[in-house]
């Protein structure tokens, strides 16, 4: 009886938990391509995530009706159709359907690159010279005065890369009294126009220029210097005019051009010589852009990603530390983002792994020892740039932990330091600190101007200290007007991660940083 009652009891109980709803929710699981490859392609594919779309650049040559994939890896476990290697036609856009849980619709987008194009030769018959500006892509044929520049033959025109085509055909035509603009590969236009010999210059370089461009319409030349030239102390490296037999005024002895010169035909024809300096781009750290990463291990699942080309770089994350252990944990905290076919930056993520916490941090420096907590890190590589501010673009969903909201870190710190080991001393020489636990769910360009010297009104985090065994420093340095030695670039999932504290899944994006000057 009591067995028949236990019975009926379980026979209710099934049932009952077989009419009970299931509410639970599928798992979000985004349909995306992470990678793609196609022929004919020009660099690396712009896949972007927010738009649902892929950008691929073919050679200006190619034909969109007759194009391959050759390469595309989408989410795990997860299905595409149309079949990629039924597609062939991408002249206009083609949607892919990635399915996972749900449906998602993303479209690959190919165009043809700009072609790159050098002109080797140009020649019209009876000419005293053609100049060729590959800057403003300008042909000018110099003729003599009693040439009729709309009845001209031109010759010889040729060009690289030679797969490109060229339209009009050049031999039909003959009227140069106008500009004539010619196409390669129906793409990218080039002009030609004919001009009556007068007093000019047909080339002027100074040695060292990144450029020179003579403006035939206004009897001026522009030379673009690197920003470390001396504009007093210069060369000039070719000096051409027309006519050949005219006396021109000063000669090709100028050495300062700090200020235009002019240049006196003597005709009264008067030109203009500018020299200007490249824009100062200042000292970079670098692979601070995160578009180059290498992993350091025999694979993904035994190794670890940072941005360089080997461990040259002066970037680290504690992913170095925890692969080092005699049982290693490949914890991938830092990986490149979106992936690591095409990154353009890094993902940082908060983990835990064998009760131990572990921010997702990336930084200029060096790790010793291994572990999770018995490493030492030493922040900071060698650097004499003085920017004004940097700039990054991020994004930060934190995850709470202990009732709290967990917060993260980007920060840069100049230091100056003397002495070398046991009596080396580190110095604040400036700041620019970012710390905070706000939601930043799309990218978020940044900027933060350093402070030079002593801060105040900031919390204590900011402030050197000796006691700080992270990054121990002995104060303010006196002089702020000094160079620094050294920078601290930091990144961190979790501000208080090395405390191992934070909360698990909290996620950083973070696009590379800048140094303005």
């Amino acid at each position: 009886m009591k067995i028949q009652r236990l019975f009926i009891l379980l026979i209710l109980f099934v049932f009952s938990v077989s009419c009970i709803e299931n509410d639970l929710p599928y798992p979000k699981v985004l349909g995306e391509i992470l990678y793609i490859k196609m022929s004919d392609q020009v660099g690396e594919a712009v896949i972007s995530p927010a738009d649902q779309n892929a950008k691929v650049y073919v050679n200006a040559y190619s034909d969109l009706t007759n194009l391959s994939i050759d390469s595309l890896i989408i989410t795990e476990g997860a299905t595409i159709s149309p079949n990629p290697d039924s597609v062939t036609d991408f002249s206009s856009d083609v949607k892919f359907t990635i399915s996972t849980y749900q449906d998602y619709d993303w479209k690959v987008i190919v165009e043809k690159e700009m072609p790159e194009v050098e002109i080797t030769k140009f020649e019209v018959e009876g000419e005293r010279s053609s100049i060729i500006d590959h800057g403003q892509h300008l042909i000018t044929v110099v003729m003599p005065v009693e040439a009729d520049l709309c009845n001209l033959n031109i010759t010889n025109f040729e060009y690289t890369p030679e797969e490109h085509t060229l339209s009009p055909d050049y031999t039909s035509v003959h009227e140069l009294c106008d500009t004539v603009s010619f196409f390669f590969s129906e793409m990218l236009e080039w002009k030609v126009i004919a001009q009556h010999e007068s007093a000019m210059f047909t080339a002027f370089t100074i040695e060292g220029q990144i450029s020179s461009t003579l403006n035939f319409d206004q009897n001026t030349i522009d030379v673009l210097m690197p920003s470390t030239a001396d504009l007093t102390n210069l060369r000039i490296d070719s000096f051409h005019y027309l006519p050949e037999n005219s006396t021109i005024t000063p000669g090709d002895e100028v050495t300062d051009f700090s200020s235009p010169v002019t240049y006196l035909f003597e005709d009264g024809t008067e030109w203009v010589v500018t020299v200007t300096k490249e824009d100062f781009v200042g000292e970079q750290v670098p692979f601070s852009d995160f578009t180059t990463w290498f992993l350091n291990g025999n694979s993904e699942n035994r190794g670890y990603y940072l941005p360089g080309n080997d461990m040259s770089t002066p970037w680290r994350s504690g992913d170095k530390g925890a692969a080092e252990v005699i049982v290693p944990a490949f914890l991938h905290t830092v990986f490149p983002y979106p992936n690591p076919a095409s990154p353009r930056g890094g993902t940082l993520e908060t983990k835990s792994v064998l009760g131990k916490l572990a921010s997702g941090s990336l930084f200029t420096g060096e790790i010793h020892g291994s572990g999770f907590d018995k490493v030492d890190t030493d922040f900071g590589v060698p650097f004499t740039g003085r920017p004004k501010s940097f700039s990054t673009t991020f994004s930060y969903v934190p995850q709470p932990y202990d009732g709290t909201m967990d917060e993260c870190d980007i920060y840069v710190i100049l230091q100056v330091r003397e002495g070398s080991g046991d009596q080396e001393k580190r110095y604040r020489l400036a700041t620019a600190w970012y710390r905070s636990d706000e939601e930043v769910s799309s990218f978020k360009n940044m900027s933060m101007d350093f402070t030079y010297g002593e801060l105040s009104g900031v919390p204590s985090y900011m402030m050197p200290s000796e006691e700080n065994q992270e990054m121990p420093e002995h104060g303010f340095y006196s002089d702020k007007d000094a160079s620094p030695t050294h920078i601290i670039v930091v990144f961190a999932s979790s501000a208080h991660g090395a405390s191992f504290v934070g909360g698990v899944g909290s996620k950083m994006v973070v696009e590379g940083v800048h140094l303005n000057y």
